[in-house]
């Protein structure tokens, strides 16, 4: 609106200016500058009073003067258009008075209409309209000579003025409403367009806004993320290194058990010859109470059997202490699993969800290495009652030694010493078949402990292997989470991206 009225403004004032030029060419001058009147005769200035023509002169400026002043204090002041519209109507006036009513400046009234067409306001167009209505009136019965030039102007011309003027006036409304509803279907298809625009534009920032939110904190999770999953990979290899060393522990110690079960079936089966050599004894004992001649050489079998029985005792005690060292070594070895199992444990824990499997197993070699300390103790506790009873067996043997040695020494009490020689060998044959039986029962419990070594080596060869094929997944998941953290900075790079087009768009 400022540029309109200030083009009308300069357009008004140009009006007005032709007009006061009009009329000092005519009047001041005297210069005919019309071919025709309105009744079709020679132009001649007809009689007019001076102050109605400088009145017709001064009104256009004056009303361009109002407008003017409106205009410097608010330039789109609502009521410019108006004062502008009557500024170029006066000066329409001002022209056709100035020019003695020639029909040529009559036509003045279509450039001031076309010129206040830019406003593109029917109200003012109609204002003019009925302006001009009122000028040819007054002109026909009040004012002829100032707007027709004559008295004698038909009111049939001036129907056909009016006509013209009315037609000319409907055309540039219906232009004007035609425009106007033009406009109004474009500003509404702008202004939903610029609400769409806005609303694309609202979502697109919204959208960029979410995905470098959610690409930072995916940025920032992969981070953590590869972390935690070198952890568990470096606990995973940790792991592998020590069901590893457990593995051939496992395998060592089945070795030692397996042999130790091998020499405690040797031992046994001393026990039986020793118990094999008592009966004999206790016979060849009883033959000598009945053949007392053969005492001498009977006396010798049984030194020489007490000699063979306590080397025996004295090798089962060596064994005894051997197979007290092996069970020392299980319970240590029961004891390092256990702080092995704790571990894994504690790893597995560190790990999560991905180390539930972990904490089975470990709980399973916990058990099995607790159940190994309860063997070794029981194994220890049968153990000592073995070298107890060797060594009862060892103080019998000296015992028998030194009373056979007496016997030799006092043939006089060889049968009531037999007796009592009798009597010891059979306490002998019990203890020794008393010792048999225990040794049994620790090569039972020794191969029993095999077995579970056995299975113990078995199961750390295949936690192993389930290891091994956790690290490779622990890899493939970290080249993964390499590859994902890349995909993040490329989506964070085309958020950016999308911000500066919005930007753009923006501006």
């Amino acid at each position: 609106m400022n540029q309109k009225n200030k083009l009308i403004l300069q357009m008004s004032l140009s009006a007005a200016s032709l007009a006061a030029i009009i009329h000092l060419l005519t009047r001041s001058f005297q210069v005919a500058i019309a071919g025709h009147h309105m009744n079709g005769h020679e132009p001649s200035m007809p009689e007019t009073n001076d102050w109605v023509m400088n009145l017709l002169a001064f009104l256009p400026f004056a009303a361009w003067i109002i407008a003017i002043l409106l205009y410097r204090r608010d330039r789109n002041h609502v009521q410019i258009p108006l004062l502008n519209a009557l500024s170029l109507t006066l000066s329409s006036f001002s022209v056709i008075a100035g020019a003695g009513g020639a029909v040529e400046f009559h036509f003045s009234i279509f450039m001031v209409i076309a010129i206040v067409a830019y406003y593109e306001r029917i109200s003012l167009i109609v204002v003019m309209t009925v302006l001009f209505a009122v000028q040819h009136v007054a002109g026909l019965y009040l004012f002829p000579t100032y707007v027709f030039g004559t008295k004698d102007y038909t009111i049939g011309m001036v129907a056909i003025h009016a006509v013209f003027l009315l037609l000319t006036s409907l055309a540039t409304i219906l232009q004007i409403a035609n425009k106007l509803m033009v406009m109004k279907g474009v500003d509404e298809q702008n202004q939903e367009s610029k609400q769409l625009f806005e609303t694309i534009v609202g979502q697109l920032t919204e959208t960029s806004e979410q995905l470098r939110e959610v690409t930072a904190g995916l940025v920032d999770k992969s981070g953590h993320t590869a972390e935690s999953i070198n952890g568990i990979a470096a606990a995973v290899n940790q792991l592998t290194s020590g069901l590893a060393s457990q593995t051939a522990d496992s395998r060592r110690s089945m070795n030692d058990m397996n042999q130790m079960s091998d020499e405690m079936n040797g031992m046994n089966g001393a026990f039986q010859s020793v118990a094999h050599n008592a009966k004999l004894s206790r016979h060849t004992a009883d033959e000598g109470s009945r053949h007392i001649e053969h005492t001498i050489e009977q006396m010798d079998d049984v030194t020489r059997a007490l000699d063979s029985m306590s080397s025996s005792v004295i090798a089962l005690s060596g064994k005894s202490d051997q197979i007290g060292a092996f069970v020392d070594i299980i319970s240590a070895m029961a004891e390092q699993t256990k702080l092995l199992a704790l571990n894994a444990s504690i790893e597995a824990a560190r790990a999560g969800e991905q180390g539930k499997g972990f904490a089975v197993v470990a709980g399973e070699i916990r058990k099995l290495s607790n159940l190994s300390g309860e063997s070794a103790y029981s194994i220890k506790e049968v153990l000592e009652g073995v070298q107890h009873s060797v060594r009862e067996c060892a103080e019998w043997t000296e015992a028998c030694v030194a009373r056979t040695r007496t016997m030799i020494d006092s043939i006089g009490q060889t049968n009531s010493s037999f007796k009592h020689i009798v009597n010891q060998i059979h306490i002998v044959e019990e203890q020794v078949l008393q010792a048999a039986a225990s040794s049994a029962q620790v090569a039972a419990g020794t191969r029993l402990v095999s077995l579970t070594m056995d299975e113990m080596a078995q199961f750390s060869v295949d936690s192993l292997e389930e290891t091994k094929v956790i690290g490779r997944l622990t890899e493939k998941q970290v080249e993964l989470t390499d590859h994902l953290a890349d995909t993040c900075a490329r989506l964070l790079l085309l958020s950016e991206r999308i911000d500066q087009l919005i930007s753009k768009i923006g501006q």
